[in-house]
């Protein structure tokens, strides 16, 4: 099922003005109108696997969804880019699988279909909003299969983040418009975060620093940092963590514990630093990319321009 288009993630919403606190409740109350739609349409299906199908910043922002099922359901699951799929999931293998497609393409999601395929499109969103539609179209997939635990419950928590995420995003934008002039003056710039703050952080790196600033960019995994980036830290080298409130934040806070000792422009981006009223624990570990994807929305609104390049 392809639902239609809404707004596109393009980095010109984001610098088109101030923050709109009304505009952005109704983007997230539209996510989540979105997403609710397919629980009438799931609990039809009989699959055995989920493919997230895809590419760039839009499937970075999906990836949370897909690491929450394949974390809670006995589904198999797995993303593959959009040219990878037109060639990599053989026809025999379409029937029993469920395709969510992370941004429109008619002609794979006819193609999927074709094969026996179940296809659900995520609407296009702005980043948090497109983040909080995929995560909650997995909860629904999960409550349909009967593999997440008080589902209701995390449903009126998704509600209620769309309501308090709002007042936290604004609280946040002088800090944004510092750490935007702070990255700006960098010459490059490490990022790197885990779990489900990680692709919230390398989208960030991809859209917002490289090609939105054209800054060279080095997004790596909070895992994978001491495995080969940390020998580029020393003084003067600006690394940007982002922080979540999930299982993975103990790979962050190593991150942060090191490089504090070699440079002094480590920049911190914390979903924990975020008051979201009524939020308890388990919804704020769920919910840690669509709060990052918020606040550093707000620091890309900032970045401004790139700077013009010879013959530009």
């Amino acid at each position: 099922m392809n639902l239609p288009a809404g707004s596109s993630l393009s980095r010109a919403t984001a610098l088109a003005g101030p923050f709109d606190a009304a505009g952005h409740r109704r983007d997230l109350e539209a996510a989540l109108a979105a997403a609710e739609t397919a629980a009438r349409w799931i609990p039809a299906l009989s699959v055995e696997r989920l493919v997230l199908v895809g590419g760039g910043e839009a499937q970075l922002l999906a990836q949370p969804a897909l690491d929450l099922v394949g974390r809670t359901s006995r589904l198999a699951s797995f993303a593959l880019a959009s040219e990878e799929a037109r060639i990599g999931l053989p026809p025999e293998r379409a029937p029993g699988t469920l395709v969510l497609l992370s941004a429109p393409d008619p002609d794979l999601a006819e193609t999927f279909a074709a094969r026996g395929a179940a296809v659900w499109t995520l609407a296009p969103m702005a980043p948090e909003a497109l983040c909080l539609q995929a995560l909650a179209w997995a909860v629904h997939l999960l409550a349909a299969r009967g593999e997440i635990a008080a589902p209701d419950a995390v449903r009126e928590g998704l509600a209620a983040l769309s309501c308090a995420l709002g007042p936290a995003k604004a609280a946040f934008e002088p800090e944004a418009a510092r750490l935007a002039a702070r990255l700006r003056a960098e010459p490059y710039q490490i990022v790197t975060g885990a779990g489900g703050a990680w692709p919230v952080a390398h989208r960030f790196a991809l859209s917002a620093l490289e090609r939105g600033l054209r800054l060279p960019a080095r997004p790596v995994h909070a895992a994978d940092f001491f495995h080969g980036t940390l020998e580029l830290v020393e003084p003067g080298v600006s690394l940007l963590l982002v922080k979540g409130e999930d299982a993975l934040r103990p790979l962050a806070l190593r991150v942060e514990r090191f490089v504090g000792r070699y440079t002094d422009r480590l920049r911190i981006v914390d979903a924990a630093a975020a008051e979201l009223p009524g939020l308890g624990p388990r919804l704020r570990a769920l919910a840690t990319p669509v709060i990052l994807a918020a606040l550093l929305e707000r620091v890309e609104a900032h970045l401004g321009p790139p700077a013009p390049r010879p013959g530009d």
